[in-house]
């Protein structure tokens, strides 16, 4: 029988890819470049994405090192404090990396127990949701958050994550 989890595995896979992508362009020089004064930066946006699949690793027992900084003050929430210490682009896209090895073995590796357990938080449309729906609506929320970088490379470099480089 298919794993639950199974048919997300190829969007997970593009996701990392496009991540990857977005990566190749990225310079450490334009980390913070914001497309407005009221959005992320691409250092925040990665980082909060790695900070995302690392908290659905931990939730799922999917074996993932600690992440290699301190906390900059997110959970699963939006939002960072004010520091002069966030991770370099490197750091982040290499625990990115590092993740990407176990998280889709990992993810159909869940027990159906782990897959009814309650979502961390409950989602908008489902007060009964459990952990399969959260690991779901987590591909959507990759894929939204890896497009803001694909509109960050585009007004970097004027080409689309869809058309990487080299």
């Amino acid at each position: 029988m298919t794993h639950r989890l199974r048919p997300h595995l190829n969007s997970i896979q593009m996701n990392e890819m496009m991540f990857d992508w977005a990566f190749k362009t990225a310079k450490e020089e334009d980390a913070t470049f914001r497309l407005s004064k009221d959005t992320n930066s691409f250092r925040e946006i990665a980082a909060h994405l790695v900070i995302s699949r690392h908290g659905l690793c931990k939730s799922f027992d999917i074996a993932v090192d600690d992440l290699p900084w301190g906390d900059l003050g997110e959970g699963m929430e939006a939002g960072f404090i004010d520091t002069d210490d966030f991770p370099s682009l490197a750091t982040i896209h290499d625990a990115w990396n590092k993740m990407a090895a176990v998280f889709r073995s990992g993810l159909v590796k869940t027990s159906d127990e782990q897959l009814a357990q309650p979502s961390p938080f409950p989602l908008p449309w489902d007060d009964s949701s459990t952990m399969e729906d959260f690991a779901a609506l987590t591909v959507v929320h990759e894929s939204y958050h890896i497009g803001q970088l694909g509109m960050i490379t585009k007004a970097k470099t004027g080409a689309g994550l869809m058309n990487p480089p080299g």
